[in-house]
């Protein structure tokens, strides 16, 4: 619906029955994969765990979650708009209509989700017990090997997103 509303406001000519939308060139359906449901768990999940990690008050955490849900929901609708848009554009002929437009929706995720991330960084308790500088430790990380549970899940989810695309490239090379 929110995809219709955008595309109505810059006057493509599109009919929207139900998970479909009809272009004068082709038709997009918007299956369960592309209902941005991934994203939505993948933003709860990592809200709750750096709420977890850095927030000593739960409605802080709350908080996040909400911001990052809600920054899911625009990126997904985005992604979506996007791609009937590039459709639209180029008579269904698009890289993004016609090979892959997965890892554009991740890619526009992650960069989306970027702020979110600054912004929990500002909500973080300027004084709390523990810190070496006030901030908060948490797990005790210790300074002199320079890892924090943060930078650790980090890592662990970037080496997790490159292992799809890696995969991807590697089973096209045969």
């Amino acid at each position: 619906k929110v995809v219709g509303v955008a595309l109505m406001a810059l006057h493509i000519p599109a009919l929207l029955i139900g998970n479909r939308v009809e272009l004068p060139s082709g038709s997009f359906e918007i299956v369960e994969g592309c209902s941005g449901y991934h994203f939505f768990m993948v933003s709860a999940t990592l809200a709750s765990l750096y709420g977890w990690l850095w927030y000593r008050r739960l409605k802080l955490t709350l908080g996040l979650i909400a911001v990052a849900l809600v920054v899911a929901m625009i990126a997904n609708w985005l992604r979506v708009f996007l791609v009937i848009y590039a459709g639209y554009l180029t008579e269904m002929q698009h890289f993004l209509v016609q090979v892959d437009h997965y890892y554009f929706g991740w890619v526009m995720y992650m960069i989306m989700m970027a702020p979110v991330f600054v912004l929990a960084r500002r909500w973080e308790p300027a004084h709390a017990d523990g810190g070496p500088e006030g901030g908060l430790t948490p797990f005790a990380a210790s300074p002199q090997r320079g890892l924090t549970p943060v930078s650790v899940c980090f890592g662990a989810a970037l080496a997790a997103l490159a292992i799809a695309p890696a995969a991807w490239v590697l089973l096209n090379l045969t």
